[in-house]
């Protein structure tokens, strides 16, 4: 997870990092990931905020965010 590296590299004292994601599909339209967040360890307000901050502009996050296509091909057959 980004916000263990960047807490690492900062000395910031996140102690565990836990993310719990709910897939809802109420909406047959729409897939929507519903996540928490629970950050442990002796942080002040800042550095939880920022960390927080991370953990919703993730890369993990910006990818599955975005539209998504599925393009099927057919691979190649070794004749």
């Amino acid at each position: 997870m980004l916000s263990r590296m960047v807490a690492d590299e900062h000395k910031i004292p996140l102690r565990e990092a836990k993310v719990s994601v709910l897939l809802n599909r109420e909406d047959p339209e729409q897939t929507i990931f519903e996540y928490a967040v629970e950050l442990r360890g002796d942080l002040t307000a800042q550095q939880r905020r920022e960390l927080m901050e991370l953990a919703a502009s993730c890369p993990v996050s910006r990818t599955i965010s975005k539209k998504i296509s599925f393009c099927r091909y057919l691979p190649a057959l070794d004749l």
